[in-house]
């Protein structure tokens, strides 16, 4: 009899031991990630009253630019982010691409690929998205607001255009003069 109130103890003991480190493995994977999101660089999700992205229209492109978003560095120093779905809406496999922006603040880049070919091709018909970046997308308190300067009127206007598609038979799309224009006429005004 004893020995069936030992072994019972025995097992109890090893059960509580076991949930202890559980528990305490638990707790410090929860504040290892906890940590780890709070040393992320933080964005904001542009708000459209003061930052307007827009994407241009161009009838004959074959890359259908969808749900685009502009992220604004918490802080100083961060480069914008752009996240966005391209659609294939040709019937011909896209091999590269280039996207550009152009802003109201006399600025503009390259996005996407830059030419080079895409990681996975872009099959007729397709979506693809743009990978996400190790980022905290936060919401946009009042004083954050205050400290980026985003209060009042529209602060700038940002473009964003597909500006070359090579498809995988080598033919290709080409907006170079609309590109070239935009960017000039934002210079200009």
């Amino acid at each position: 009899m004893r020995e069936a109130c030992s072994i019972r103890k025995d097992l109890r003991m090893k059960i509580a031991v076991r949930l202890f480190l559980t528990l305490t493995l638990t707790l410090a994977t929860f504040i290892r990630t906890a940590r780890s999101q709070s040393d992320l660089p933080q964005y904001i999700v542009a708000p459209s009253e003061n930052v307007l992205l827009a994407v241009a229209s161009q009838p004959n492109c074959p890359l259908l630019i969808e749900e685009p978003m502009l992220l604004i560095g918490a802080k100083p120093g961060l480069q914008p982010i752009f996240r966005y779905r391209l659609r294939n809406i040709s019937e011909k496999t896209v091999l590269r691409y280039s996207l550009v922006f152009w802003t109201s603040n006399e600025t503009g880049g390259s996005l996407g690929n830059g030419g080079n070919p895409v990681t996975e091709k872009i099959l007729p018909g397709a979506v693809w998205q743009t990978p996400r970046e190790s980022i905290d997308v936060t919401s946009l308190s009042d004083q954050l607001r205050s400290t980026l300067k985003l209060t009042g009127q529209m602060r700038s206007i940002t473009i964003l255009m597909v500006r070359r598609v090579v498809f995988e038979d080598g033919t290709s799309y080409n907006a170079d003069n609309t590109s070239d224009a935009l960017g000039q006429f934002f210079e200009k005004n």
